[in-house]
């Protein structure tokens, strides 16, 4: 449609080629931008191609690339999961928080933090409390850092060379690289600022610790613990369980032992009497009497003498005879082999035939004096017949074969 001598289309006016530009031009004035542009154009002129024109118009202009917004995020880019703990780990420093900064290193397997109070984030001093690290957990094959200056000296490079370390390093202010790390450090500040105020700064750190890392994580599912001790920390919940796996244990240990060693297992009451090994001058064994039980197999005796012993179970003697003074343990036994009250004894088959003399017992300087017990002795020896061994195996019939006399 021509009206007053201008091609319209609709009601907007066809624009020549040679004067495009100008009109190009006239729309980037105020530097509006690309959608701005075509909405104004839109009610004033047409010619075929202006919005991809527009579009680049727009896109040309250096004023409007330099105060440009950032990009859209890119889509993201994880870490590979390591395959074993302390493969790669992450460090950064933290603060400054209570007037100290605070060296973070996280494995990136276990999630396992540690943390150390700096006085200094200088390159010596970071490279002194790594090697402290290292020392506990072993060398890393990985470390992922900033681009703090501590981290790109050249003696924090040198020292990651000697330990055959490769060092990644983020970009630029783009923190996210490093998120392991970060993600703990803001953990770790919320927990220091809640509980300021009730300990020490030091104290406050470890219960965070212990806490944190006994706790599952979110992403592995396990507490970081777990995953690289191989077992949970024990804390003050613990008490809570019962201790019935412990004395289990504890029983299994002991059976194996008794078996290796063929041990014997004894114990004693209050007021028994018993025999207790003498560690000073004097007889080897003393008679006394059991007063309390300190432990399993540790007593507290009384000798006769008013004197109070500690001993361990293999220390005493069971003591069914109680004396006045101290007894020979070999005079003890050799008295209790021969002397059974109220029983008659019976000899054992004697190598030679007994004497018809009478026998005077002479009494030791080292015996104790027995006391007056009627004992009754057969006269006549009584022969045992002989005990045929004990087969280990059965015995079968053997017979003579019989054969055919063909």
């Amino acid at each position: 449609m021509v009206q007053s001598g201008c091609l319209l289309w609709g009601y907007r006016v066809v624009i020549p080629p040679p004067l495009r530009n100008l009109l190009l031009k006239e729309l980037h004035a105020g530097h509006a931008g690309v959608v701005r542009m075509k909405e104004m154009a839109r009610s004033y002129f047409w010619w075929p191609g202006i919005d991809a024109e527009i579009e680049e118009e727009a896109r040309g202009c250096p004023d409007c690339q330099n105060v440009r917004n950032m990009p859209q995020i890119a889509p993201l880019n994880p870490w590979d999961f390591p395959e074993e703990p302390w493969q790669r780990i992450h460090i950064d420093f933290a603060g400054p928080m209570e007037s100290h900064m605070f060296l973070v290193v996280v494995d990136a397997h276990s999630k396992w933090p540690e943390v150390a109070v700096m006085n200094s984030t200088s390159s010596e001093k970071t490279i002194e409390e790594l090697r402290s690290v290292f020392s506990r957990f072993g060398i890393p094959q990985q470390l992922v850092s900033d681009n703090g200056p501590q981290f790109v000296s050249e003696e924090f490079q040198s020292f990651l060379r000697l330990n055959g370390i490769q060092h990644i390093r983020s970009a630029p202010y783009h923190p996210s690289t490093n998120g392991l790390a970060e993600r703990f450090i803001q953990t770790l500040k919320k927990a220091l600022k809640t509980s300021q105020g009730k300990g020490s700064l030091n104290q406050r750190l470890n219960t965070f610790l212990l806490s944190y890392r006994n706790t599952p994580h979110a992403v592995t599912k396990v507490s970081p613990a777990a995953a690289l001790l191989k077992r949970q920390l024990r804390s003050r919940l613990d008490l809570l369980r019962p201790t019935g796996t412990k004395q289990i244990v504890l029983s299994q240990q002991q059976k194996q032992v008794e078996r290796r060693c063929k041990a014997k297992f004894r114990s004693f009451n209050r007021g028994d009497s018993v025999l207790a090994r003498n560690n000073g001058k004097g007889a080897k064994w003393v008679p006394a009497t059991i007063l309390a039980q300190t432990g399993p197999v540790s007593y507290i005796v009384e000798t006769k003498g008013n004197q109070t012993w500690r001993r361990h179970v293999d220390q005493l003697l069971s003591s069914a005879i109680s004396g006045d003074g101290p007894c020979d343990l070999e005079a003890q036994q050799q008295r209790g082999s021969h002397i059974n009250p109220g029983k008659d004894v019976v000899p054992e088959i004697l190598p030679t035939p007994p004497s018809t003399e009478p026998r005077v017992s002479v009494p030791s300087e080292n015996t104790c004096p027995t006391p007056a017990i009627p004992v009754t002795v057969t006269d006549t020896l009584v022969k045992t017949p002989p005990v045929s061994p004990l087969h280990r195996y059965p015995t079968r019939v053997r017979k003579q074969p019989q054969r055919l006399d063909l």
